[in-house]
C-alpha cells in the first residue's frame, strides 16, 4: 500500500492478512498417536549385548548418566583426576561395576611387552571409559580409546571430556 498523502494509491488490505502481510488464517492439522508393542527387556537383548541395534545400551546409559551428574555438580575446569574420583563415587552410588586405573597388557607379534596402557575405567568388565579434561577432544584422544579397544578385544569405548564448556563431550566407539 502506498501513502495517499504522497500521491500514492490506496488499496484495501487483504482481509485474511495481518499487520505485516502474513496470513492470519489457522491451518487445520491432525495429530496421530501410533502405539507399537515392544518386547520386554529380557527378550530385546541378544547374546552380543545389543538392544535395538546399540551395543550395551543400558550399561552405556548408566555410565553416561553418572558422567552427566558429575558434570552437573562440578562443571568444567577441574583436573582429570578430580573427575575420576567423582565418577568412582557416582558409579558406586548407581551400582555400576567398575575397575579404576585398570592396566591393559600389550603384545607385539605374540610377545608380551613391558609397556602397558592404563584405562581410566573398565565398567561391566566390557566397556572402556576414557576420561579427559581438555578444551575439546582431539584425534589422538580418539586414537587412544580405539587402541584400548583393540588391545583388549572389548567392543565398546566411551570417551568423556569434562573440560568442554558449556557442556560435556561424549563420544562412543564400537569395534
Amino acid at each position: 500500500m502506498r501513502n495517499p498523502a504522497r500521491g500514492g494509491e490506496l488499496r484495501p488490505k487483504n482481509a485474511n492478512h495481518g499487520k505485516h502481510g502474513k496470513s492470519t488464517e489457522r491451518k487445520k492439522s491432525r495429530s496421530y498417536i501410533v502405539l507399537i508393542e515392544t518386547p520386554p527387556y529380557s527378550h530385546a537383548m541378544d547374546d552380543s549385548g545389543r538392544i535395538d541395534g546399540l551395543l550395551y545400551e543400558n550399561e552405556a546409559f548408566q555410565i553416561r548418566g553418572a558422567a552427566f551428574e558429575v558434570y552437573r555438580a562440578m562443571g568444567a575446569g577441574f583436573l582429570e583426576a578430580v573427575y575420576q574420583e567423582c565418577l568412582e563415587v557416582e558409579f558406586a552410588k548407581r551400582g555400576v561395576p567398575f575397575a579404576a586405573h585398570r592396566p591393559l597388557g600389550l603384545a607385539y607379534q605374540g610377545q608380551l611387552l613391558r609397556q602397558i596402557y592404563i584405562a581410566d575405567f573398565v565398567c561391566y568388565d566390557r566397556i572402556i571409559v576414557e576420561l579427559k579434561s581438555v578444551r575439546t577432544i582431539a584425534p589422538e584422544h580418539r586414537a587412544q580409546t580405539v587402541n584400548y579397544l583393540r588391545v583388549t578385544d572389548m567392543k565398546l569405548g566411551l570417551l568423556i571430556n569434562f573440560g568442554a564448556s558449556p557442556k560435556i563431550e561424549m563420544e562412543r566407539f564400537v569395534l
